[in-house]
């Protein structure tokens, strides 16, 4: 529990979790970096654990951390996924704009009027 408080309070992250009614419903936790393929900071999902059937939490929770990144700077976030699909479901991902390039997935920050 420690761990996670003290990586909460990080500025380089944030660590968001989903709870109702007792149940853990999901949570995410966003890493920020600079890059110099990137003007600025970079935000990078590093772990998006949803219930096991995405929901629209699931959907709500990956599209808050997307906006908290952009209010940060971000012009992009990106995942990287791997074998563990609990750890980071792709479904999620996909209906929340992220798009598959190589073995990233990626999704613009921009401000839409």
């Amino acid at each position: 529990m420690q761990y996670w408080r003290r990586l909460a309070s990080d500025p380089a992250h944030d660590f968001y979790v989903v709870e109702h009614q007792g149940a853990l419903h999901g949570m995410v936790l966003v890493s920020y970096v600079r890059t110099l393929a990137h003007l600025g900071w970079l935000a990078v999902l590093d772990l998006a654990v949803t219930s096991t059937t995405p929901t629209d939490i699931s959907f709500a929770l990956i599209d808050f951390a997307k906006a908290r990144a952009r209010k940060r700077g971000c012009q992009r976030m990106v995942a990287y996924p791997c074998t563990n699909s609990e750890r980071m479901p792709l479904t999620p991902l996909l209906e929340t704009g992220f798009l598959r390039t190589g073995d990233v997935f990626s999704c613009p920050l921009q401000d839409t009027p």
